[in-house]
């Protein structure tokens, strides 16, 4: 599952939000982690995703990966992930702020690039990672990855990537990236291009429900 931010529209955030259809509520994103726990959904690591994929582990069948992109009003998403004990993943902007901002035995933080999360006149799409000069793309994502404690796991800037991209994050160490899709993981998929179903502020329950199940 892919989730963005968790807003509180009592303390106005909902105003400083953008784009509206990936801000979701404090509410929301408690009744779908609720939903989520008292389900007896096992909630996976990066690790344990990428060991199902290369047929190292199995898991329950009622798993799911929840991630959050960006690092934007996190601290609203913290203590619900807290509140039911899932795992959650947060994929950072680097430069956005410290690792330090985002501490919890709940969310583990892998790479969103350092500072290249921003929109480019790429012939192929927006994110720079499409068209950048190859050494200043490696450049960005290895200083990203030491900020990390080496994390090999990578979400690509609005879900675009072509091999342009792959072949960056290859040389700067990464073994796994995640993008859109809306598709669920199978063993043996392309660790490049690991989908994700992206959740929006309109997703219900019934809807979380038909996803996962």
């Amino acid at each position: 599952l892919n989730y963005h931010f968790v807003i509180n529209k009592e303390a106005g955030e909902d105003k400083l939000c953008e784009p509206s259809s990936i801000c979701h509520t404090d509410t929301q994103f408690d009744s779908h982690m609720k939903y989520i726990s008292e389900n007896d959904f096992y909630t996976i690591t990066m690790e344990e995703l990428e060991m199902f994929i290369d047929g190292k582990i199995n898991l329950p069948k009622k798993s799911v990966a929840i991630t959050i992109d960006d690092g934007w009003f996190v601290y609203r998403a913290i203590p619900i992930l807290e509140k039911y004990n899932v795992m959650g993943t947060l994929f950072l902007i680097g430069s956005l702020a410290p690792v330090s901002d985002y501490t919890s035995s709940n969310l583990e933080i892998h790479s969103h690039t350092w500072d290249l999360h921003n929109i480019n006149n790429c012939s192929e799409g927006r994110s720079a990672l499409l068209c950048y000069d190859k050494n200043k793309l490696v450049e960005d994502l290895k200083k990203s990855r030491e900020n990390l404690n080496n994390t090999t796991y990578f979400c690509y800037p609005f879900y675009e990537y072509n091999n342009h991209a792959i072949e960056a994050l290859n040389e700067a160490g990464f073994t796994m990236a995640l993008t859109g899709g809306n598709n669920k993981v199978t063993r043996g998929i392309d660790k490049f291009k690991v989908p994700r179903y992206v959740i929006y502020n309109t997703t219900s329950i019934n809807e979380l429900e038909t996803i996962i199940n």
